[in-house]
């Protein structure tokens, strides 16, 4: 389990006698503050809100001590940050609830061989990883703000499909061809945010191939890439990795579902 830093926004006193017009003025700003906030990656996982003692307030995940420094701040959430405090009358406060010890050091993407757009697991997190799948939150990287939306709604989309999958409801087999197969609209619009990022970043970006049914023997850690059939087996943090075509991936254990099993891989 990752250790990340749990902290209270303080924004301002609520006003009881206040009209209607501003109390819906406080929230929709707040919002969309913390919603900036959210898909730039710089809280983790949807934030609490409320008015706690005549308060208005807010407790976040943060992956990083500096992770709500104005600096990082989209225009946009700069912005709402301003209205904000100039509805309550006050500048937000930050406070910690619970220290930084045993937080992961800030990966820095600027000295990453390789990055690689990862949907497994993502629990709230930015889903651009370096090679030792080392999380990048979303503000470090060189990109504007609709580009990180991107990659946020991405992660959404990826997680709903994670978490039917998991579910093993009526859509399961639906929802594991969208997470492994390199060609469904999922990993097509993902291999297409992973060029984004390259574009932006100077640095090779693949896509992350989901990977859960195993074919018999040692077929599974022998198969090749599912898109152009070359050798892609490699010793890293990933099993797998296709350089032309920006694939990873890594090997499964779950035996007994050939059907499955053949989903992701090289048909020739």
């Amino acid at each position: 389990m990752k250790s990340h830093i749990l902290a209270q926004l303080t924004f301002g006193p609520w006003r009881d006698d206040a009209d209607e017009e501003w109390e819906n003025s406080v929230e929709h700003t707040l919002v969309w503050f913390l919603g900036h906030l959210l898909r730039c990656s710089q809280i983790i996982g949807d934030p609490v809100y409320g008015i706690i003692e005549g308060v208005v307030q807010a407790q976040v995940r943060l992956p990083h001590l500096d992770a709500l420094d104005a600096h990082h701040m989209s225009s946009c959430g700069r912005a709402d940050l301003e209205k904000l405090e100039c509805l309550l009358g006050c500048r937000m406060e930050i406070r910690l609830l619970a220290s930084g010890c045993g937080v992961q050091d800030q990966t820095d993407w600027k000295q990453a061989t390789w990055l690689v757009l990862y949907g497994a697991s993502l629990q709230g997190l930015a889903p651009v990883r370096d090679q030792n799948l080392a999380c990048i939150p979303s503000y470090l990287l060189p990109m504007d703000e609709l580009q990180k939306e991107k990659l946020f709604f991405w992660a959404c989309d990826e997680d709903c499909h994670s978490r039917l999958w998991f579910s093993s409801g009526s859509l399961e087999k639906e929802t594991y061809v969208a997470m492994a197969d390199p060609r469904s609209a999922l990993n097509v619009r993902a291999r297409e945010l992973a060029a984004m990022v390259e574009k932006a970043t100077g640095k090779p970006t693949y896509t992350y191939l989901f990977r859960h049914y195993s074919l018999p023997g040692d077929s599974e850690l022998t198969r090749p890439c599912p898109l152009c059939g070359g050798a892609w087996k490699v010793e890293e943090a990933v099993e797998f990795r296709c350089e032309p075509c920006r694939l990873t991936s890594s090997s499964a254990a779950d035996l007994g579902e050939e059907e499955l099993a053949r989903i992701g891989t090289w048909q020739g």
